[in-house]
């Protein structure tokens, strides 16, 4: 891993030295005194992976060189968080559309309309319940790691 690298990953996060030693479980001097300069990273193996982990968990992917281009980085991904707050919000935004809904279809008075829109509630229910189990799916994982990794940010 190249430290220019680490400090490109670092700079599209937005994260500070202080926040990538304790996402990845390392100490702020091993950061600072590994950054800076060009080359190699010199820390132990076990180091190199929790931060290669906590930059790759983040979403970055650490991209190796080859013979015609250079290391580099780039966000690959949403980090896990990331995706499960938007999960929440659609989530949240379909449940508050089936609620105007409902209501919409409580004051009209003509039932057929009303039918047609209460079979169209339930398939949005439908989807909404498929939502929700998503989303305890990706409640459990996110608590997952953040058991795992107390340092984790949420």
């Amino acid at each position: 891993m190249e430290k220019a690298q680490v400090r490109a990953a670092r700079a599209l996060l937005g994260w500070s030295q202080e926040d990538l030693a304790a996402r990845a479980g390392v100490s702020v001097a091993t950061i600072r005194r590994q950054e800076p300069g060009h080359g190699q990273f010199s820390a132990g193996e076990e180091v190199l992976r929790k931060i290669a982990a906590a930059l790759q968990d983040a979403g970055v992917e650490l991209i190796s060189s080859d013979l015609a281009k250079g290391h580099g980085v780039r966000l690959a991904r949403a980090s896990r968080r990331d995706l499960y707050d938007i999960l929440l919000e659609e989530v949240d935004g379909a449940k508050k559309s089936l609620e105007k809904a409902q209501q919409a279809a409580r004051d009209m008075p003509d039932a057929a309309l009303v039918r047609a829109i209460a079979a169209a509630l339930q398939s949005v229910a439908i989807v909404s319940q498929e939502a929700f189990a998503a989303t305890d799916a990706w409640g459990d994982f996110i608590t997952e790691l953040d058991e795992r990794d107390p340092t984790r940010k949420p």
